[in-house]
């Protein structure tokens, strides 16, 4: 059995094979847990980020549902500063380079996620790769980034929680019979 960190901190979600299958499975018993909290409008704070984190919401390639899906769920952390990028008016029109972008941002809170989609198979990759490498040459947390979708390469969070809900719907079933 591998040891699962509960913390993700410093780690980032660019394919689905960043997560273990115990890291995946932790997972999904939090998120029920949640459900379940949530439903009988239980104490949540738990599940709440209690650090100064920048979280950074960057579409770069449109797509409503999980934009509005990752806006909510980073409002939900409710002491997180939440920035909703606008890349069409950004430095990028201006040639700027995703790196250095990202690079400058990483300093502006004491822990920074990037929620990344774009059409750039890769790019969430990439900028993890080179903005850690900054962020510890500056002595600097690493950031986290999420893959929010690249191109046709991955979507692992759009994975994770049709995995959720398929084991879900699975263990309704088996009770269902028992």
């Amino acid at each position: 059995m591998e040891t699962v960190r509960n913390d993700f901190l410093g780690r980032s979600l660019t394919v689905i094979n960043d997560l273990n299958v115990d890291e995946q499975l932790f997972l999904y018993r939090q998120t029920h847990r949640l459900k379940q909290k949530w439903l009988n409008k239980e104490d949540l704070s738990e599940f709440m980020i209690n650090k100064n984190v920048g979280i950074y919401i960057v579409f770069i390639e449109p797509s409503t549902r999980t934009k509005e899906s990752f806006i909510n769920a980073a409002k939900f952390h409710r002491n997180a500063k939440v920035t909703i990028f606008d890349s069409s008016h950004s430095s990028f029109n201006k040639k700027e380079s995703y790196v250095d972008t990202f690079n400058m941002l990483t300093g502006y809170s004491d822990y920074s996620i990037f929620v990344l989609r774009t059409k750039l198979e890769g790019t969430t990759k990439l900028l993890s790769e080179s903005v850690s490498k900054f962020a510890i040459r500056n002595n600097l947390p690493i950031p986290s980034f999420i893959n929010a979708g690249d191109g046709k390469h991955e979507h692992p969070t759009q994975e994770l929680l049709d995995e959720f809900t398929f084991l879900e719907k699975i263990i309704l079933i088996i009770l269902l019979f028992i």
